[in-house]
C-alpha cells in the first residue's frame, strides 16, 4: 500500500475519532442519565415489583435523567488545575496501581465531581450526589478524558463511583487529614 493510501486512511480513522459540536449536543441529549444501579432507582424498581406492577418507560426515564448537569465552562477550570496538581499526579498512579482492567472513571473526573458536590451540598459529600454529577457532565469533558466516543457514552455506575472513592479514602495523606471548609 502507498503512503499517500496509508496516509488518508489514517486521516479517515482520525476523522471518525474526532467528535463535532452536533455529535457531543446528540450525545447529551441521548444519553446523560443516571445508571441503572443507582439507589433511588434501584429503590423504585424494587418497590413496584412488590406492589405487582412494573414501571412505565416514561417513569424509568425520568428516574434515570436524575442527572446534576455540570457545563463545560464550569469544569474545565477546575479539570486544568487538577491535571497541573503533583498530588493529582501521584493519586493517579497510585489508583492504577492494582491488579485487573483500569476503571471506566477517571481520577481527574471523580475529583472533579468530587469537588463540585462538595461545592454544591455546602461542605457535605454523598455518593449519590458524586454519582449524578458525574453522569450529568457535559460530552465535552467526557469526551476529552477519553470516557466517550462521538457515537456512544455509557453512564458510570453507581457501584464503580463507590469504589474509586473507596479507593482514594483509603489514601494514608486522606484518611488522616481532616478537611474543614469554611
Amino acid at each position: 500500500m502507498s503512503s499517500r493510501a496509508q496516509r488518508r486512511r489514517a486521516q479517515r480513522e482520525a476523522d471518525r475519532r474526532c467528535a463535532t459540536v452536533a455529535d457531543l449536543e446528540r450525545l447529551d441529549r441521548l444519553f446523560r442519565k443516571l445508571p441503572t444501579d443507582f439507589p433511588s432507582f434501584v429503590r423504585a424498581v424494587n418497590k413496584a415489583k412488590a406492589a405487582g406492577r412494573q414501571l412505565t418507560e416514561v417513569q424509568i426515564d425520568r428516574l434515570l435523567s436524575d442527572v446534576i448537569a455540570v457545563s463545560w465552562q464550569k469544569a474545565q477550570p477546575i479539570l486544568r488545575c487538577i491535571h497541573q496538581s503533583r498530588e493529582f499526579r501521584r493519586w493517579k498512579q497510585q489508583l492504577s496501581a492494582h491488579p485487573g482492567p483500569g476503571s471506566k472513571l477517571p481520577p481527574d473526573i471523580l475529583i472533579l465531581a468530587k469537588i463540585l458536590a462538595i461545592k454544591l451540598n455546602g461542605g457535605e459529600l454523598h455518593r449519590t450526589v458524586v454519582c449524578q454529577i458525574i453522569n450529568g457532565m457535559d460530552s465535552r469533558i467526557w469526551h476529552s478524558v477519553g470516557m466517550c466516543t462521538r457515537t456512544t457514552r455509557t453512564p458510570v455506575s453507581f457501584n464503580v463511583v463507590e469504589r474509586q472513592m473507596q479507593r482514594i479514602e483509603q489514601f494514608p495523606e486522606i484518611a488522616q487529614t481532616p478537611i474543614h471548609l469554611p
